[in-house]
């Protein structure tokens, strides 16, 4: 068996194929809170930055006027992930 691996003493920068303002910015938002409560790693981060791109999409998606059907997928990431739904919740 193998150890786990250690998590994350700080946040890396967003991804660049996160391209939207507000997937970076959840980014930093919720990478904070898994960085505090030591849940971040080498492992899941590839996983984390697509919640953050996915939360970009939606959170345009909705600025545009649409309504979108990426909602559910968004809440499972975040609900996997642990991490809380932010004030303006896309």
């Amino acid at each position: 068996m193998t150890d786990p691996l250690p998590p994350l003493t700080e946040l890396p920068p967003p991804e660049d194929w996160i391209k939207t303002d507000e997937g970076r910015a959840e980014w930093a938002r919720a990478g904070a809170i898994l960085i505090a409560a030591g849940r971040l790693n080498e492992a899941n981060i590839v996983f984390f930055g697509h919640y953050c791109a996915l939360y970009g999409l939606v959170a345009a998606q909705r600025r545009a006027g649409a309504v979108s059907i990426l909602v559910h997928e968004l809440r499972a990431f975040r609900r996997d992930l642990g991490i809380p739904p932010p004030d303006d919740e896309p």
